[in-house]
């Protein structure tokens, strides 16, 4: 857990603002839908297409060499 924090703290600019991340939430509680997944800002549109093109293995495979496991 350590490498993969230490991982997401040096991301910087591409990681959401906590403000992006609760208008999301805010939109969540609050549309009247049955949405069941909300995506918070870019970092996690992209993440999120990664993981829809990749298969389990690669994509489990690339995130361990991304923060050096």
């Amino acid at each position: 857990m350590q490498k993969l924090f230490a991982h997401w703290g040096s991301v910087g600019e591409n990681v959401s603002e906590p403000s992006v991340v609760a208008e999301v939430i805010w939109t969540a509680i609050t549309d009247e839908t049955n949405t069941l997944r909300y995506r918070a800002g870019n970092d996690a549109v992209e993440l999120l297409n990664n993981r829809k093109a990749q298969n389990d293995e690669f994509f489990i495979s690339n995130m361990k060499k991304q923060i050096g496991l």
